[in-house]
């Protein structure tokens, strides 16, 4: 996969993320919770900038996975 394009906007309180990929061999196999493994786009915060390895509990993922049946939402936290 070969991410083209991100773009970022923050007007306000809003975060908007519009990201285009390029991908010639999508692969969507696995579960919601190992998503990771795929083809996915995810996005974490660390709103304490806490830093660190891994996730600890201010932190937060969002993610998005193409399935057949249509996009997959999910999100986790530390």
């Amino acid at each position: 996969p070969v991410l083209e394009r991100a773009v970022q906007k923050v007007p306000g309180e809003t975060l908007f993320v519009a990201v285009r990929v390029t991908d010639d061999d999508h692969v969507a196999r696995e579960p919601n919770e190992r998503s990771y493994l795929d083809d996915s786009i995810q996005i974490a915060f660390d709103p304490a900038a806490s830093g660190g390895r891994g996730y600890d509990a201010d932190d937060e993922e969002w993610g998005c996975i193409a399935r057949p049946g249509g996009a997959t939402r999910f999100a986790g936290d530390g």
